[in-house]
């Protein structure tokens, strides 16, 4: 008798944080998850955009990484900008 697994692997991504996220013309913005659905795929909303470009993104995606891999956090910019 083989037991398979039928637990759903955990989720790493919750409604509220905050990725960095490919859009569809290939660049990287931070962005909000608005939802999260059956572990499947993300609705989300680019920080400085309209909510008319939020979109659902399928998981797993090669198009979302955790927050500033690549994107700059706006600290680190500032900080860069005056520096020049």
């Amino acid at each position: 008798l083989e037991l398979k697994n039928t637990q759903q692997p955990t989720m790493p991504y919750a409604v509220g944080d905050v990725v960095d996220v490919r859009d569809k013309y290939g660049k990287w913005y931070e962005a909000d998850i608005l939802k999260l659905h059956a572990n499947r795929r993300m609705f989300v909303h680019y920080h400085g955009w309209n909510s008319r470009w939020d979109e659902w993104v399928e998981l797993p995606s090669e198009r979302v990484a955790a927050r500033n891999t690549h994107t700059v956090a706006k600290g680190a910019a500032a900080a860069a900008a005056s520096k020049k």
